[in-house]
């Protein structure tokens, strides 16, 4: 059994439930996060926000599956990352669980 903990900006919220369901991941859970970015160390004249920090609207799923599952959501992600041309990445943890009941 594993866990997966996946976070992204709310823009891939529909890549992310695309890749679950193609990687048949009937089950999860999901919920909106706020993200933070210090933007402290930049001058203002850099910050396009003009603040130290800036909001993110962002999500958090987490997965339980098996290996293969896990291995096949790992290779997506990846792919996806590599190829969006964005800055921002969808971030994927994968976890191995001891014990469950």
């Amino acid at each position: 059994m594993k866990l997966i903990i996946i976070t992204a900006v709310s823009a891939f919220e529909k890549q992310i439930m695309d890749i679950l369901h193609k990687n048949q991941v009937h089950s999860f859970s999901y919920f909106p996060v706020n993200g933070y970015r210090n933007s402290s160390g930049e001058s203002l004249q850099n910050n396009w926000f003009g603040s130290a920090f800036h909001k993110v609207e962002s999500f958090m799923f987490f997965v339980f599956v098996n290996a293969t599952q896990a291995e096949n959501v790992f290779r997506s992600v990846e792919a996806l990352n590599e190829s969006c041309g964005l800055e921002s990445r969808i971030h994927l943890i994968l976890n191995n669980i001891e014990k469950y009941t």
